[in-house]
Formats: structure tokens, C-alpha cells, sequence
């Protein structure tokens, strides 16, 4: 059995960031456990998100969701809708996926888990943003708090969210 995690990083507004890569914040400690949660699991990430990064992210088994049939994926494997891309990931014991704002809204029904941080400030500028979701559905887990300081300019909370499944 494995658990497909949203991982993401927003703000105020669940603005994720522009379509052209410019990023709206630099949060190294944030960043850095982003990297160290996914290494090693699959992850499936967007065309749009994978050509800002242009490389596949070492360590892990790339997956790039694209609707384009001669898309070249640089290393990583290319897949044309959300079913494919978690059907090559299997068997992982975890599949992330990190992005962008269209993969995680296709994504949102199928994930068990979201790993968010939202970052305390509104970003203009943004035109990808991560889908609103109901406490309904979702149960909030754990939450840590990273004030601002020397290295980040803006304080955030690292979130931890389980799907809530119906017994019935």
C-alpha cells in the first residue's frame, strides 16, 4: 500500500508561483526539508514545473505529466495524465507529488496525505496557485512553526494533513 503525498509551499493566498520559474521566496530551511522528504520516493511534477527546474531531481524517479506527445523529458519519464504517472510510481511505499497548481488540483482526489507550508505573505504576481481544501476532508496532523530570521525573510508553518476517509 503507499500513501501519494501533496507536497507544496505557499502563501497567504495558496499562490504557489509564476509560470515562468521567477521564485517568490527563498526559504532554505524549508527548501532543504523539501529535498530530504522526497528523495529516494518517486515524484510527479507538471511540464511546466519540470521545465523551470529543467533537470530531473537526483535520487528520486522523475515522472512528468505532460498532454504533448513529443515532449523530450530530459532524464525523467513522460506520462500524459495524474492515473499514468501514480501507476508507474507504484510500488513505492510513498509517491509525492510536488506540482504545479493544475497537477495538484488533478492530484487533489487521489493523495492521502498534503506536506504544506504556508508562508506568512501575500505574493503578487502569482499565477499558480495550490487548491483550497475543506477541513471536512482533511485533518490537520502536525503543524511546526519557523519564525523569520538571518536566512528567511518570512515565517512559515509546516503542515501536516491526512485525508479523512469514511468508514462507512
Amino acid at each position: 500500500m503507499n500513501t501519494i503525498i501533496l507536497a507544496a509551499a505557499f502563501g497567504k493566498n495558496y499562490e504557489l508561483g509564476t509560470e515562468s520559474g521567477a521564485p517568490l521566496w527563498n526559504l532554505p530551511d524549508e527548501y532543504n526539508r523539501f529535498r530530504e522528504s522526497i528523495r529516494s520516493f518517486p515524484i510527479i511534477i507538471g511540464r511546466k514545473s519540470f521545465d523551470v527546474i529543467r533537470q530531473p531531481l537526483e535520487g528520486s524517479l522523475n515522472i512528468v505529466v505532460t498532454h504533448r506527445n513529443d515532449y523530450n523529458g530530459h532524464g525523467a519519464l513522460v506520462v500524459h495524465s495524474i492515473e499514468e504517472a501514480i501507476a508507474a510510481a507504484k510500488p513505492a511505499e510513498k509517491i509525492y507529488i510536488i506540482g504545479g497548481g493544475d497537477i495538484f488540483k488533478m492530484a487533489m482526489d487521489f493523495a492521502d496525505r498534503m506536506e504544506i507550508s504556508r508562508i506568512d505573505k501575500a505574493f503578487t504576481g502569482a499565477n499558480a496557485f495550490f487548491p483550497r481544501f475543506s477541513t471536512e476532508k482533511w485533518k490537520l496532523i502536525s503543524t511546526q512553526r519557523h519564525e523569520i530570521d538571518e536566512r528567511h525573510a518570512y515565517a512559515f508553518d509546516f503542515e501536516v494533513w491526512e485525508r479523512i476517509y469514511n468508514k462507512s
